[in-house]
C-alpha cells in the first residue's frame, strides 16, 4: 500500500545499520520509526541480535522470518541486479515477479498502517503498489534496475496516525 515510503524506510534501516556507530544512533532516534521497524521488522531490528551478527548475515537470516516486511527486504537483497546490463535486469525483474514479492510488499504495507503510519488512503496506495508492479513486471526487456523506480529518500519526518484499534 505504501510501498515507495516504506521501502525507503527499510533501505533506510539497512543503511543505518551499516553505517557508522554514531551515524546509527542517530537514525534510531525517531521514537516512530523504531517503533514501526520493531512491530514490523522484529528479528532485523533486534538490537542485541544485531550486534553479534554481520549485516549480510542478518539479511540471509531473514529467508524464513515470518515477518513480511523481513520477507521483502530479503527478496529485495537477494533479487538486486549486480550490474547496469539487460541481462541483470532481466534476472532482477524475474526474481521480483516470478514469486511472492509483491505480497510479502503489500503484507508489510499492512502491518504499518495497522500500526498507525498513514501517508496515503488505502485506494491510492493500493493503486500505486499496482503500478509499481506494473511498472517493474511488465518492460520485456527490462531497461532499467528497479531501484530507479524510487525518488531519492527523505524520511526526516515521519508521524502516526491514531491506532485503528483502541488496544494497540
Amino acid at each position: 500500500m505504501y510501498t515507495p515510503t516504506l521501502l525507503l524506510i527499510l533501505a533506510a534501516l539497512v543503511l543505518a545499520i551499516t553505517a557508522d556507530e554514531n551515524i546509527g544512533r542517530r537514525a534510531t532516534k525517531d521514537p516512530v520509526a523504531t517503533y514501526l521497524r520493531r512491530v514490523c521488522s522484529p528479528l532485523l531490528s533486534n538490537t542485541t541480535r544485531s550486534v553479534e551478527i554481520s549485516l549480510k548475515d542478518r539479511l540471509a537470516s531473514l529467508v524464513n522470518s515470518p515477518f513480511p516486511c523481513e520477507q521483502q527486504l530479503y527478496i529485495e537483497a537477494a533479487c538486486t541486479a549486480n550490474d547496469t546490463t539487460e541481462v541483470d535486469f532481466l534476472a532482477e525483474q524475474q526474481c521480483l515477479c516470478g514469486g511472492s514479492y509483491w505480497i510479502a510488499v503489500e503484507a508489510c504495507n499492512s502491518c504499518f498502517a495497522a500500526h498507525g503510519y498513514q501517508n496515503k488512503s488505502p485506494e491510492a496506495a493500493a493503486s500505486h503498489l499496482s503500478a509499481l508492479s506494473r511498472a517493474e513486471c511488465s518492460p520485456s526487456p527490462p531497461f532499467q534496475p528497479f531501484s530507479n523506480l524510487f525518488p531519492s529518500p527523505n524520511i526526516s519526518t515521519i508521524a502516526l496516525a491514531p491506532p485503528a484499534h483502541p488496544r494497540q
